[in-house]
C-alpha cells in the first residue's frame, strides 16, 4: 500500500468512498484533491492550482540523473542503457546537458533560452550545439516510459537535487574526490555508483582494482550500492558501434535529400520513409546474422560468446538495481508531494490561527473599553444630575429672585383714603385708610433691558450654565469613546497588514469575510453605535434645558408683566373689599412673595428643576441597560467571527493531522524498503 493510499484510506470513512478508484499516483493525487476540495477546507482557486501542479508531478516519470567526471563515459552509458545509437560520441555532445524523454515520435532538439530547434545530431554545427542550454531527445523506448534520463553537463549539477535517482559513473582510473554536496545527495536519494572498467588490465589485476575502489567508495559513502561495467566492451557487445555507423550514414543521407527544395519535396518524404524501413531491415539483418553466427560456430565460440555477454549481464544487473531503487524513489516522490501539500496547509492553518488571535484581540479590547464606557457614562449621568440640580437650578433661582427684587425695589408704598358709598348717608363721610403700592413698570422693564443690571447678568448666567453643561456632556461622551475608537482603528490597520499583505494568495477570504468591507462597515460602527446611544440620551436629557432656555428667552418680559398684572389685580381686589366694608389684611409684597408668583408662571419642566424632581424625559435610568445591550450585541458579532475562523482552522488542523500521520508511515515504510535492499 502506497503512502497516498494510506492517506486516502484514513479519509474514506469521513468524506468519500474513493479507495477503489485508480491506484496510480495521479489517481491517488486526484482522490486527495477531492478530499481537500471538501467545503470544510474552503479551497480557493490558488489551492486548486497547487493540486494541478501536484497532479502533473504525479504523472511525471522518475528522473534519473547520470553524473560523473568523464562526460564521454556518461554519453556512452546512456546509449548502452537504452540500447540505441542515440547520439554521436563526440566531445560536442558529451559536454552538454542532455535530457531524454519518452515519445512516440523520435526527435532531437537544441533548447535555447527563448526557443528550441529541431536538429540532426549527426549534421549539427558546433555553433548550434555550443549555444544551446541543453539537448532534448524524444525516443520511443520501453525503458523511457518509466524514467527520464538527465545527463549532467559537468561532474555534478545543481539540477541533480530535483532528480529521483542518482547514477554516479566513476572511472577506475579517476581519483576519488571528496564531494560534500554529493555525499548529502547519495544519503538523501536512492543512488548507485557504477564503476567503469578498462579491459587493458589483466583479469586478476582488474578484480583487485575493483575491490579496492569499492572499499574506498564504501568508506566515503557508507551504504552506497556499487556496481561495475566495462562500457567499451558493453558498447561492442550490443553492436552499438555498427548501429552508430548505420545511424550516422542514414542521417547524412536524409540530410542530403532534405536539402532539396520545390517539387521534389513529396518524393523526399517517401524516400525518407523508405530509408527508415531500410534501416530497420538492416538492423534486423545484423541481429539475424549474429544469431546465425552463434549457431554455426556454437561449439567453437561458447566461451567466446559467454565473454561477449558478460557486460550485457552486468547491464541487466544495473537495470534490476534501478528497478529496486524505483520503489524507494516513488516513496520519496510521494512524500515530497505530501510534504508540499502539508507545508501549504500548515501555512493556511497558521494564518487562520493569526486571524483567530486577531479577532480575540478585538474581543478583549471591546470588552475592556466598553466596560469603561458604561462605567464612565453612568458616572457622567450622575454628574449631570448634580450639575442640573445644583448649578443650573441655583442659577435659575437666583435669576428669578433678581427679577423679584427688581419688582420689589420698584414698588412705591402709598396710603389712600376710600369712601364707602354703599354704607348709607353717614358712612360716606367716614373715610377708610388703605396702605398699598404703586408699581413703577417702566423702571422694572428698563432693568430687564439694561445689560449692567443684576437681572440681565443672572439671566445670561443661566443661559451660559445650560450651554456649558451641554458642551461638557458632549465632550465627555467623545472622550469616553476615544480609547475604543483608537483601539479599533489600530486593530483594523493590523488586520490589513496581517491579512491583505502577509496572507498567502491561496488562503480563502471571500468564504467568510472581506476585510475592507467588513472592518469599515461593521467594526467602525462599534463606537458609532455607542455614540448614538449616548448622544440620543444626552439629547433627551438636555432637551428640557434647551426648552427652558428657549422659554426664558421668549417669555422674560411677558413673565414680569404677568407678575405685575397679578400684583395689581391683588391690590385692586383689596381696595374694592375695603371700600365695601370688608375686613382685609395688609398685603406684604417682598422678594419671596414675588418669587412665588414668578414660579407660578414657569412650565412644568422648569418647576421640576427648581424643585429638584428628576424628569422621566431624561431616560437616564435606561442608560446602563441600553449600553449593556449594545455591548452584548457586539460581543456576539465578534465571537461569531472567532467561531467561524476557528471552524476553518479545525478543518486544516484535521488535514494536517492526517498528512503528518501519512508522512510518518511513509518514513517507516521507506526504512523497511532500505533494510530489505541491504539484506538483498
Amino acid at each position: 500500500m502506497t503512502l497516498l493510499q494510506k492517506f486516502i484510506k484514513e479519509y474514506d470513512g469521513l468524506y468519500h468512498d474513493l479507495f477503489l478508484e485508480d491506484s496510480s499516483t495521479a489517481g491517488e493525487i486526484r482522490r486527495v484533491e477531492k478530499i481537500i476540495n471538501n467545503p470544510k477546507f474552503h479551497p480557493t482557486l490558488e489551492l486548486k492550482n497547487i493540486f494541478k501542479v501536484l497532479k502533473e508531478q504525479g504523472k511525471e516519470c522518475l528522473k534519473i540523473s547520470i553524473i560523473g567526471e568523464d562526460s564521454n563515459n556518461k554519453l556512452l552509458f546512456i546509449n548502452c542503457l537504452i540500447n540505441q545509437a542515440l547520439l554521436p560520441l563526440s566531445p560536442l555532445f558529451a559536454s552538454k546537458k542532455i535530457v531524454i524523454k519518452h515519445d512516440t515520435i523520435s526527435n532531437v532538439y537544441a533548447v535555447y533560452k527563448d526557443k528550441k530547434v529541431h536538429i540532426n545530431p549527426y549534421k549539427a554545427t558546433k555553433t548550434q550545439i555550443s549555444n544551446a542550454e541543453y539537448i532534448e531527445v524524444f525516443l520511443e523506448h520501453e525503458f523511457l516510459k518509466d524514467y527520464e534520463l538527465i545527463k549532467s553537463s559537468g561532474s555534478f549539477d545543481k539540477e541533480c537535487k530535483d532528480s529521483d535517482i542518482l547514477l554516479w559513473l566513476q572511472g577506475m582510473d579517476c581519483a576519488l574526490k571528496e564531494n560534500l554536496e554529493l555525499g548529502k545527495l547519495v544519503k538523501k536519494k536512492p543512488s548507485i555508483c557504477i564503476l567503469t572498467t578498462n579491459k587493458s588490465d589483466g583479469e586478476k589485476e582488474l578484480l583487485e582494482k575493483i575491490s579496492q575502489k569499492k572499499a574506498s567508495i564504501n568508506k566515503n559513502y557508507k551504504g552506497l550500492q556499487v556496481l561495475e561495467v566495462g562500457l567499451l566492451e558493453l558498447f561492442k557487445e550490443l553492436k552499438l558501434d555498427k548501429k552508430l555507423d548505420i545511424s550516422k550514414s542514414f542521417s547524412e543521407f536524409c540530410a542530403l535529400y532534405q536539402s532539396y527544395k520545390g517539387d521534389e519535396h513529396n518524393k523526399i518524404e517517401d524516400i525518407k520513409t523508405a530509408l527508415d524501413e531500410a534501416k530497420n531491415s538492416l538492423l534486423q539483418v545484423l541481429e539475424s546474422a549474429k544469431e546465425a553466427s552463434k549457431e554455426t560456430n556454437k561449439k567453437e565460440d561458447i566461451k567466446k560468446e559467454a565473454g561477449k555477454n558478460f557486460q550485457v549481464n552486468k547491464l541487466a544487473d544495473i537495470k534490476e538495481s534501478i528497478a529496486k531503487l524505483s520503489q524507494n524513489a516513488k516513496l520519496n516522490k510521494e512524500e515530497k508531494i505530501l510534504k508540499a501539500l502539508y507545508d501549504k496547509m500548515k501555512i493556511i492553518s497558521d494564518n487562520y490561527k493569526v486571524l483567530q488571535n486577531h479577532y480575540q484581540k478585538l474581543y478583549i479590547l471591546h470588552k475592556k473599553e466598553s466596560d469603561v464606557i458604561i462605567t464612565d457614562n453612568i458616572n457622567l449621568s450622575s454628574q449631570f444630575a448634580i450639575t442640573l440640580y445644583s448649578d443650573i437650578s441655583i442659577a435659575i433661582e437666583n435669576y428669578l429672585k433678581s427679577i423679584a427684587k427688581a419688582i420689589v425695589d420698584n414698588l412705591i408704598p402709598i396710603t389712600i383714603r376710600l369712601k364707602n358709598y354703599n354704607g348709607g348717608f353717614f358712612a360716606r363721610f367716614n373715610d377708610k385708610i388703605l396702605d398699598t403700592y404703586k408699581i413703577n413698570k417702566k423702571d422694572i422693564l428698563n432693568e430687564l433691558a439694561d445689560e449692567r443690571s443684576i437681572v440681565v447678568r443672572n439671566y445670561k448666567l443661566v443661559l451660559s450654565k445650560i450651554d456649558t453643561a451641554s458642551l461638557e456632556s458632549h465632550a465627555s461622551v467623545e472622550k469616553s469613546l476615544v480609547p475604543l475608537q483608537d483601539g479599533v482603528d489600530e486593530w483594523i490597520q493590523q488586520g490589513h497588514l496581517l491579512i491583505l499583505q502577509k496572507r498567502p494568495s491561496y488562503i480563502s477570504m471571500d468564504s467568510f469575510f472581506s476585510l475592507q468591507e467588513f472592518n469599515l462597515s461593521v467594526y467602525k460602527n462599534l463606537t458609532q453605535n455607542y455614540e448614538k446611544i449616548l448622544n440620543d440620551l444626552n439629547t433627551a436629557s438636555y432637551q428640557r434645558l434647551l426648552e427652558v432656555k428657549s422659554w426664558l428667552k421668549a417669555t422674560q418680559v411677558l413673565m414680569v408683566q404677568n407678575v405685575i398684572y397679578i400684583i395689581e389685580e391683588q391690590l385692586k381686589a383689596l381696595k374694592t373689599a375695603l371700600r365695601e366694608g370688608q375686613k382685609i389684611e395688609k398685603l406684604t409684597i417682598d422678594i419671596d412673595y414675588v418669587f412665588s408668583l414668578l414660579k407660578t408662571q414657569l412650565p412644568a419642566d422648569l418647576k421640576e428643576i427648581l424643585d429638584k424632581i428628576p424628569s422621566k424625559n431624561m431616560h437616564s435610568h435606561m442608560l446602563e441597560t441600553m449600553l449593556k445591550d449594545e455591548q452584548e450585541s457586539n460581543k456576539t458579532k465578534i465571537h461569531k467571527q472567532i467561531l467561524e475562523v476557528n471552524s476553518l482552522r479545525k478543518g486544516t488542523k484535521e488535514a494536517l493531522r492526517i498528512l503528518s500521520s501519512s508522512i510518518k508511515m511513509d518514513s517507516k515504510l521507506e526504512s523497511k524498503v532500505l533494510k530489505a535492499e541491504k539484506e538483498a
